[in-house]
């Protein structure tokens, strides 16, 4: 069965409710009523709607901290309103970088910007990034551009399955909810409709090669050891063979990594060999590694290229 992020959104009440006891029905209703005016531009940003988004009834404050009232007034007083209205719902990286300037932090600036502009903003979430391959603030740039591309991916997904962004990552949000908890066989069932089907997977892998450009191949295998333990371990074992053989030089080409393995040093034969063992399955019969196995292998080839730093060739 293919993955249809409009029937996650239609009970993401279910998944409020099960989560937080609360479907927060009336809290969303009224603090969208209240946003609408700030979007249109009939009026000024407050200190009392972002306020509002930490009442209790809506979930945001109990995942989120709730930022100190006369610190927040402080911070609106540095023109936070006033960049707001000129935001206008558009991804411009210059207003965003002083939005988030002035509030200090991406978890307000986001939540903030989602009230305001459901059309294009989201709230960010770690683990929704995470799985769609949006690479760390480090690899990106800044914390901004980090943020856009995270807002550009959900709009991307959004498209296809016909959300805005902030409905997106509500969607998703219940996906993941849906995927971690409840019976194994619950669990597997929205697991594999996420990885198996096509879009999903096209768009992931887009994402992946993008991703493998901004940052570290070993950072990302780190990176999708949670969310994709399998290409973690595919990226792992790529760079484990290109370290290999770079240690034999032209000795290396066109030989059986086995067999190059075979002449390490007796202190790291067995080991090595440990780690190549399952990478033809993986690699030729869809065989899948878990979280833990990914965790395992990422850091035991990370130790093999941090010992083996390109210097010499082996004689």
């Amino acid at each position: 069965m293919k993955l249809n992020l409009v029937d996650y959104f239609e009970v993401f009440p279910d998944a409020l409710q099960e989560k937080y006891g609360s479907r927060f029905e009336r809290g969303f209703a009224d603090i969208d009523n209240r946003f609408r005016e700030v979007s249109s531009g009939s009026r000024l940003l407050t200190a009392d709607d972002v306020m509002a988004i930490f009442d209790d009834s809506l979930p945001f404050a109990q995942d989120w901290t709730m930022p100190d009232r006369q610190q927040l007034q402080e911070r609106m007083a540095e023109g936070i309103a006033q960049l707001i209205r000129d935001l206008k719902g558009r991804r411009d990286l210059d207003l965003i970088t002083r939005i988030l300037e002035r509030f200090g932090e991406l978890s307000i600036t986001s939540l903030v910007l989602q009230h305001a502009y459901p059309k294009t903003f989201s709230m960010c979430s770690h683990h929704i990034a995470s799985l769609l391959y949006i690479v760390g603030h480090r690899s990106a740039g800044t914390v901004p551009r980090y943020y856009r591309e995270y807002c550009r991916e959900l709009e991307t997904w959004g498209k296809h399955f016909g959300l805005n962004v902030r409905d997106t990552e509500f969607a998703l949000w219940t996906w993941y909810r849906l995927a971690n908890y409840g019976s194994k066989e619950a669990r597997e069932e929205h697991r594999g409709r996420f990885q198996r089907d096509p879009w999903v997977r096209r768009r992931r892998r887009t994402r992946a090669c993008e991703s493998l450009t901004l940052t570290d191949k070993m950072g990302f295998a780190r990176f999708c050891t949670d969310t994709d333990p399998t290409l973690a371990g595919i990226i792992a074992w790529r760079e484990f063979e290109v370290r290999v053989r770079a240690l034999y030089g032209n000795r290396g080409i066109g030989r059986k990594m086995p067999d190059l393995i075979a002449q390490l040093p007796t202190s790291q034969k067995a080991a090595c060999g440990g780690l190549w063992e399952k990478r033809n399955s993986v690699m030729h019969n869809d065989l899948e590694i878990s979280e833990t196995e990914a965790g395992r292998l990422v850091r035991a080839v990370a130790d093999f290229l941090d010992r083996h730093k390109p210097k010499g060739v082996l004689s």
